[in-house]
Parts: C-alpha cells; sequence; structure tokens
C-alpha cells in the first residue's frame, strides 16, 4: 500500500507537463544488431529472416488523474503486424504512426488517426518501401525516414533511410537528405530546427585506388 501512496505521488508530478499519453505497445523489433527501422522488408536482403520479428502490438493511450491514478485504452490492435512510432500533432487532431499491417506482405507505411473519434487513414505507400518515425511541423506537413532512395549501406546489406517531408495527407513526397548511410528519429524543436540521429559513418569510405 506504501508502494501505490508513493506511485501515486510521483505520478502527480507528470500531470503538470501533461495528462494524456499515446504510446505503442509492440515485441522487441528485432533480435540482430542492425537498424530495426529498415530491416526485414518484403524485398529486402533479409527477408528470409522475417521470423526474427515478433508480430502483435497496439496503439495505447495513457491518461494519468489528478490524483496520480494511471488508466490506459487501447486505440488500435494490430494482432499481425507492428504499430510504432506515434506522434501527436500540434493541435492535437491527428496522431501520425507507423505500421506495417502483417508479416509477409506488407512494409511499414505512415497512418495517420483522427482524434477523437479514431478514424484511421493510410497516407504513404509503396511495396519495398519503408515508412518510419513521423514527426509532425508546426504547418501540418510531416519529417519522416524512409528508403525510398533504395540504397544500401557500403558495408553492409541493410536498407538505408534518409529524411524526407510530406504534407498531413502523404501528398507533395520530396526528399531532404542523401545520405550513404542512415539519418533516423526526427524531432522538432522549439525553435523550428529539427534534430535528428545520422550514421557518422558518412563520407569516410576508404579504399584502394
Amino acid at each position: 500500500k506504501l508502494c501505490e501512496v508513493r506511485r501515486r505521488q510521483r505520478l502527480k508530478t507528470v500531470t503538470a507537463f501533461a495528462r494524456q499519453y499515446i504510446y505503442a505497445k509492440h515485441c522487441q523489433l528485432s533480435n540482430q544488431p542492425s537498424f530495426a527501422s529498415t530491416a526485414f522488408l518484403s524485398d529486402s536482403v533479409y527477408k528470409d529472416r522475417l521470423g526474427d520479428w515478433r508480430m502483435g502490438s497496439e496503439l495505447c493511450l495513457l491518461t494519468v488523474s489528478a490524483e496520480g491514478r494511471v488508466t490506459t485504452e487501447t486505440l488500435l490492435r494490430q494482432p499481425d503486424g507492428i504499430i510504432r512510432d506515434p506522434c501527436v500533432s500540434f493541435d492535437g487532431s491527428r496522431i501520425a504512426f507507423s505500421m506495417r499491417a502483417s508479416q509477409h506482405t506488407d512494409d511499414y507505411h505512415l497512418y495517420v488517426m483522427r482524434w477523437p473519434d479514431k478514424g484511421v487513414k493510410q497516407v504513404t505507400f509503396g511495396p519495398g518501401t519503408a515508412d518510419v518515425e513521423p514527426c509532425w511541423l508546426p504547418d501540418g506537413d510531416m519529417v519522416f525516414s524512409s528508403t525510398r532512395g533504395d540504397i544500401s549501406v557500403p558495408c553492409w546489406s541493410s536498407d538505408v533511410t534518409n529524411m524526407y517531408r510530406c504534407d498531413g495527407e502523404g501528398r507533395y513526397l520530396r526528399r531532404l537528405g542523401f545520405d550513404q548511410a542512415h539519418t533516423l528519429c526526427p524531432q522538432f524543436l522549439h525553435d523550428g530546427r529539427i534534430l535528428y540521429t545520422r550514421w557518422e559513418y558518412n563520407d569516410r569510405v576508404s579504399g584502394k585506388v
């Protein structure tokens, strides 16, 4: 009982920031020492190792009351695929996320859920392409990571992600970077910049001439 009281007291401080949180629930995305965003696509060189993935996931809403009590609600259930990378729009009316609907016949695409009616719409398409990690911008566009460049890293065969931009309906898609290795995890900062992760082995390929 003392642990419950302590937990409620600690969670009260969370409500000063926000009372509701969107998250994805799934198993570990990969058992391999690789970028989980791009491995195991339907036409990837890793496609024969799809068994390393465990299907089944949920998009969930967590609510913390002013008293520090927690409740959860499943917004979308995907028993045969994977839901990942949820991001809430600045006006709170839409939730973007990446999802593959099946293990063998689908790849990651971007989806948008309207809030609060929970209607879901797929906004990006393309077999053998992984669109992941959507990040809303204040104007309603999204930045995301994608393998649409159709290249592999120089030292390995994993599919490379570069950053792309589209509007909230998946239209007007354009590429923002041309890196030979991964750029991942875009996040919008309050000063208007976009923070992201870049594989620093870029531009360091060496060899004998």
